[in-house]
């Protein structure tokens, strides 16, 4: 709980948050936890895979990023994989209709691609 409370007060409390129903985001401390912050907790099953489906594509662009961006000897605190990073934050996701930045930060982050200067 100490990290989400951290996160949560440096970024904002989430909406909700889609679990597969592991026990550490089940138990009863952290649900009272998301009920204090008002954190809606959605599980996945077999009948609701919303959010399995989600984290496993979340899983396969990661693992894209890292092999188109880096080499089996590089490491990966280099500009490539940096630059990488944050034109996949700044990239809508579907559905959302705003980016992983916009959605954590509320702007678009500096990636080095040319914008609009009102974006």
């Amino acid at each position: 709980m100490a990290q989400l409370r951290k996160y949560f007060s440096q970024w904002g409390a989430s909406n909700g948050i889609s679990t597969d129903g592991g026990t550490n985001l089940v138990n009863d401390d952290i649900c009272a936890f998301f009920k204090r912050w008002e954190v809606e907790l959605r599980i996945s099953s077999p009948h609701y895979p919303l959010s399995n489906g989600r984290a496993e594509a979340a899983v396969k662009s990661a693992q894209r990023l890292l092999r188109m961006n880096t080499s089996v000897r590089e490491s990966l605190e280099c500009d490539k994989m940096s630059v990488a990073l944050l034109q996949y934050l700044n990239t809508p996701l579907c559905g959302a209709n705003k980016a992983p930045a916009q959605l954590a930060t509320g702007r678009q982050l500096h990636d080095g691609v040319p914008t609009a200067r009102q974006n």
